[in-house]
């Protein structure tokens, strides 16, 4: 317990590092934390509020009234002991707030936050204790509420969704259905993408999606469902990526099967790492992580200590960056029929 009080303080202490001092945060009006929506070219979004020098672990989750932002980060990602954490800031009369740690977060290893289509719950993946007092267990998927004054303490969402195995990174269509990644040994890595019907105020056994999403010989995860569950998107490592994971989007048919995924190809993808989608809840753009701007094992010439310091400091140091994009380069691969 005196561990874990250590390193939660730690946690506020080096967030409280991560942005400038409240009285130099910069005035952040209206939506997107009022940045300017970017165009088909992928941009970072927030850098230096959202997108900073660590290790983002989520596209950013915003809720539909536009009031709150969540994302997950490690502050130290070399340390493998150090929690990932969930980040947020409140709009307040028109004004965003510099980012703190969730009120719920910043003592276990989670992260991957995603809001109901309502707004009224904010689901995401934990390793916390289920009573508090023992030790972090295995991923499980857990929701807060949303209060009149912020949000609940964290719920279990139980069985049958959870298991003694591994469940996280949520996301949900608009009648509740739920996908995530589950803990399957029949795949590679021992993950793979399932889904879980909401029927009746009660989730229904997960199942595992079929090919062409998940495959056996194939690292698939991080899914975002359309809130119409029309299409599927989700990061994997197939024969057509472009290097080390990229982005793909599989359209549902309406027999409940899956269209051959579609690799979303530059400029979304690149020869590093994309992955973690998600789209805000008014259909305008895309997120994404990306370790696009990674500097390799070596530099084109040596570098001043200074020069070191300056790269690693701020986003493009070769850790997850967050980006985002206009929504239509999405539009453009849907399938003709569907159109």
């Amino acid at each position: 317990m005196k561990r874990a009080v250590v390193v939660f303080c730690l946690l506020i202490i080096t967030a409280g590092m991560l942005f400038p001092q409240k009285s130099k945060f910069p005035v952040l009006k209206g939506p997107y934390l009022g940045q300017k929506p970017p165009g088909k070219t992928p941009e970072y979004f927030a850098p230096g509020i959202v997108t900073t020098r660590y290790h983002e672990h989520s596209a950013p989750a915003l809720s539909p009234d536009g009031k709150w932002i969540f994302w997950s980060v490690f502050l130290a990602p070399l340390q493998t002991e150090a929690p990932q954490v969930i980040l947020y800031s409140k709009r307040v009369k028109e004004q965003w707030s510099l980012p703190e740690v969730a009120p719920f977060s910043g003592q276990y290893m989670e992260g991957g936050p995603c809001f109901s289509f309502d707004g009224q719950k904010l689901f995401f993946g934990s390793c916390r204790s289920l009573n508090g007092k023992d030790k972090p267990k295995d991923w499980d998927i857990w929701y807060v509420n949303k209060t009149l004054d912020g949000w609940s303490e964290p719920v279990n969402l139980g069985l049958p969704v959870n298991s003694e195995k591994d469940e996280r990174q949520p996301s949900i269509t608009r009648d509740g259905t739920l996908y995530f990644i589950s803990e399957n040994k029949e795949y590679k890595y021992d993950l793979c993408i399932s889904r879980s019907r909401f029927i009746n105020g009660k989730y229904e056994a997960p199942q595992v999606l079929a090919e062409p999403i998940n495959l056996k010989d194939t690292y698939t995860w991080c899914p975002y469902i359309a809130p119409d569950e029309s299409y599927l998107l989700f990061a994997s490592e197939r024969k057509d990526d472009l290097g080390l994971g990229d982005i793909y989007i599989s359209h549902r048919r309406t027999d409940d099967t899956w269209k051959e995924p579609t690799n979303l190809g530059e400029p979304i993808c690149s020869k590093n790492q994309d992955r973690f989608p998600g789209i805000s809840p008014d259909g305008k753009v895309l997120f994404f992580t990306s370790k696009r701007k990674s500097f390799g094992s070596y530099f084109e010439k040596p570098q001043s200590l200074d020069a070191l310091k300056n790269r690693y400091s701020k986003p493009g140091n070769g850790l997850e960056d967050i980006y985002w994009v206009d929504i239509t380069i999405i539009d453009d691969l849907k399938p003709k029929e569907l159109k």
